[in-house]
């Protein structure tokens, strides 16, 4: 899900600095619409199986010099566009040099995905209502007065697959490193009994959370597959209920952990065993620890903003320098064009 949202706000940035207009097939290949999810964001944008779109001139999503060098309105590549795909390429767009001035002027701080996710991805009605439900369960189950939303202080984000026992993402390393992390971040009033919050992607990783997370912790009832409507609304619930944590600990590789820090308004921390890419120096990150071997710690984001995401490194298929300048900060932009 976190992989459509941003290939959705990219498409969206796309239409906009090039005057068209966003028709969306969220559902094709997937298990719930934008309608399932989202409030309406003012314009009709959903494309239903039945009706009919101009399928125009596609458009590579992993082409990142089209996307960041060619001319993409009307003129230069026709009336219509089409793209596919799950890839998050709105930081090539933003600095097109056709495009740069309009995304600059529309979104001066540079937060334009996060201020898509809280003008244009607003969570529907039935997800809003499951999230307060949620809540005020578990304010009734921690003893607040009633009718007061628990809250919580400290969050995992654990992504570790449908069979971590035999193929485990998350090495026993990174287990004592997120605990490590935990005690580091926490106030030193709350490390005994934080409330905490456990997003997962299986059953078995809820389990296994159970046997590594130093704390009790609570989840969004029984764990339900992704693979109908209901199962991603309560993805999307979870997501923004571990967006509402204080401190978030998240997966490296997950987008759903960057997409809730962007809905938070604030950045995440992750752990990690192989050490921080030391060969992309634009992924600025904070250290908070660090292991004996100098590499494996805990970090922080520096921004919410996400960094292009186009595929395995060798799908890019352009100069290097074009992941180094075209994400998280516009002011490290150089024509490479």
């Amino acid at each position: 899900m976190g992989n459509r949202v941003r290939f959705v706000a990219s498409c969206l940035l796309l239409a906009m600095v090039s005057d068209r207009a966003l028709v969306v097939r969220f559902r094709q290949g997937y298990y719930a619409s934008l309608a399932d999810l989202f409030e309406s964001p003012g314009f009709a944008w959903e494309a239903s199986g039945d009706d009919k779109v101009a399928s125009g001139r596609a458009i590579d999503p992993k082409d990142s010099q089209q996307l960041l060098c060619g001319d993409l309105g009307p003129d230069g590549a026709g009336p219509a566009l089409s793209v596919s795909g799950n890839y998050y390429f709105m930081p090539f767009v933003a600095n097109n040099p056709l495009y740069r001035a309009k995304a600059r002027r529309w979104f001066p701080n540079g937060d334009i995905f996060g201020t898509m996710a809280r003008v244009v991805f607003r969570p529907g009605p039935q997800v809003r209502d499951m999230m307060d439900t949620l809540l005020l369960d578990l304010g009734r189950k921690a003893g607040l007065p009633d009718g007061e939303r628990w809250t919580c202080e400290l969050g995992f984000q654990i992504r570790n697959d449908n069979d971590p026992v035999r193929r485990p993402q998350i090495s026993a390393k990174e287990w004592d490193l997120y605990r490590k992390c935990a005690a580091e971040l926490l106030p030193r009033s709350r490390r005994k009994d934080p409330r905490v919050f456990v997003a997962t992607d299986s059953d078995p990783s809820r389990k296994i959370c159970s046997e590594e997370v130093p704390y009790p912790f609570e989840v969004y009832g029984d764990f339900e597959r992704s693979n109908n409507p209901k199962g991603v609304r309560k993805a999307l619930v979870d997501l923004l209920v571990f967006s509402t944590c204080d401190i978030m600990l998240t997966s490296p590789w997950s987008s759903y952990g960057r997409v809730a820090s962007v809905y938070a308004g604030r950045e995440a921390y992750f752990v990690t065993d192989w050490g921080v890419p030391t060969g992309e120096p634009h992924r600025r990150f904070l250290d908070i620890l660090r292991d004996e071997d100098g590499k494996s710690g805990c970090f922080r984001f520096l921004r919410t903003e996400p960094c292009p995401w186009q595929g395995p490194k060798g799908e890019l298929g352009f100069n290097d320098v074009v992941r180094t300048t075209t994400c998280w900060d516009a002011s490290m932009f150089s024509d490479v064009c």
